[in-house]
C-alpha cells in the first residue's frame, strides 16, 4: 500500500498512466492520507483533466474523495478552493449524481472550510445545493449511507442559512421531504436522512420566510411517524420528530 501511495503521488518521475493504475489499486482497498499529500493528488488531477481520459478522471475523482474522508479537521482555504475548481472541471467527465454523493462525503469529514469555499465561488451553488437536492430527489436509487451524507450536508447547509439556499429550491427541498416522508416504509433505513433534513428545513429561517410551506403536511408527516416509529423503538428518529412536533404541532 505504501508503494502504491509513493506511486500515485509523485508527480515528478512517475508517469500518469502509473499514477492511474496504483489508484486503481488504491480505491480497492483502506485508504489514508496526510494533508501534505493533498497537494500532489490536486496536481495529478490537473494532468488528468487535461488528459481528458473519462475514466482516468472518475478514478482519480473518487481517489480524491475518499483520500479527503480520511483527513481529520479543515484543509487549508487553498486546498478547498482547489476543490471547488474541480468540481467545476470534472463536471462534463463525471455524472452530476455521482458529483454530488461525492462532495456529500467531502462535506461531512470538512465541517465550516469547504462550505465557505463553495459559497464564495460563483459556482457553488450548481455545484452543492442544486446537485445535492436532485440526487437527494432520487433517494429509491440511493444506498443508505450516501443518502445519509446527502442529508447530512442539506442540513448543515440550511442550519447555515447558506446563500447557497435559495427560497425556489427550499419549497422543492420541502415537497421532497413530504413525498418521501409518506412513501418510504419505516423499516427503510434511509428514513433517517429524511428525518434529518425534515428538521433541518423546519429549523431554517427560510421556512418561516416561505410563510410555513405545506404545513399542514408535515404536521401529518410527523404525527404519523412519531406514532409508528416510536412503538418500533427508533430513538434517533424519536427524538427528531420529538423536537418537531413541540415546535409545529402544539
Amino acid at each position: 500500500m505504501d508503494a502504491e501511495w509513493r506511486q500515485a503521488l509523485d508527480c515528478v518521475a512517475t508517469p500518469l498512466s502509473v499514477r492511474i493504475k496504483a489508484a486503481t489499486s488504491l480505491l480497492e482497498g483502506r485508504i489514508e492520507l496526510q494533508k501534505h499529500h493533498l497537494r500532489s493528488l490536486l496536481s495529478t488531477a490537473s494532468e488528468v483533466l487535461t488528459e481528458g481520459v473519462d475514466e482516468h478522471i472518475s478514478t482519480w475523482f473518487w481517489l480524491l474523495v475518499y483520500a479527503w474522508r480520511s483527513l481529520d479537521g479543515c484543509t487549508s482555504p487553498r486546498d478547498d478552493m482547489a476543490i471547488v475548481r474541480l468540481l467545476k472541471r470534472v463536471g462534463p467527465f463525471v455524472p452530476l449524481r455521482a458529483v454530488a454523493v461525492a462532495l456529500a462525503w467531502m462535506l461531512w469529514k470538512n465541517e465550516n472550510c469547504l462550505y465557505e469555499a463553495l459559497e464564495a465561488n460563483e459556482n457553488g451553488r450548481e455545484y452543492i445545493w442544486e446537485g445535492i437536492v436532485r440526487t437527494f430527489n432520487e433517494g429509491t436509487n440511493l444506498v443508505p449511507r450516501d443518502m445519509e451524507a446527502l442529508g447530512n450536508a442539506m442540513q448543515h447547509l440550511l442550519k447555515r442559512n447558506s446563500p447557497l439556499v435559495y427560497s425556489n429550491d427550499f419549497m422543492v427541498c420541502i415537497d421532497i421531504v413530504v413525498r418521501e416522508a409518506t412513501d418510504m416504509e419505516l423499516d427503510d433505513p434511509r428514513r433517517n436522512a429524511i428525518a434529518i433534513v425534515m428538521e433541518g428545513a423546519i429549523e431554517s429561517k427560510l421556512y418561516e420566510e416561505s410563510g410555513f410551506y405545506r404545513l399542514d403536511a408535515l404536521v401529518s408527516v410527523i404525527k404519523q411517524w412519531y406514532e409508528a416509529i416510536d412503538n418500533a423503538n427508533d430513538t434517533q428518529i424519536a427524538q427528531i420528530l420529538k423536537r418537531l412536533s413541540r415546535k409545529l404541532c402544539n
